[in-house]
């Protein structure tokens, strides 16, 4: 019988709160459990794509590297900068006016 602060409370017992609220737990962190498990898989499944997307677009430059000699004059970063600000968009939110806005947005760096 529980007790709380030296009271019995017989009626927990009458009505088995007690494992009715522990299968409400146990369901609870199951249910937790297994979204927990399902989001991870999904960022799991991101990042698999990311990573093949990247891969391809890797060997994709490494290949136009042997087709045009210019390209080798550029690191990835500097090629990836420069698709980004030659493509032209129309979206208020683009790709281009977010990272122009974040490189003219800091102040004089001399």
């Amino acid at each position: 019988m529980p007790k709380i602060h030296g009271y019995a409370y017989g009626y927990l017992e009458l009505t088995n709160a007690g494992s009715i609220l522990n299968d409400l737990r146990s369901h609870q962190n199951a249910s937790l459990e297994n979204a927990i498990h399902i989001q991870i898989q999904n960022f799991q499944l991101i990042y698999n794509t990311l990573q093949a997307t990247y891969d391809m677009w890797i060997q994709n430059l490494e290949k136009y590297r042997q087709i045009c000699s210019l390209l080798k004059l550029f690191s990835n970063r500097e090629i990836m900068i420069l698709i980004i600000l030659l493509r032209t968009s129309n979206a208020q939110n683009s790709i281009r006016n977010h990272f122009l806005n974040t490189l003219f947005s800091f102040k004089d760096l001399n």
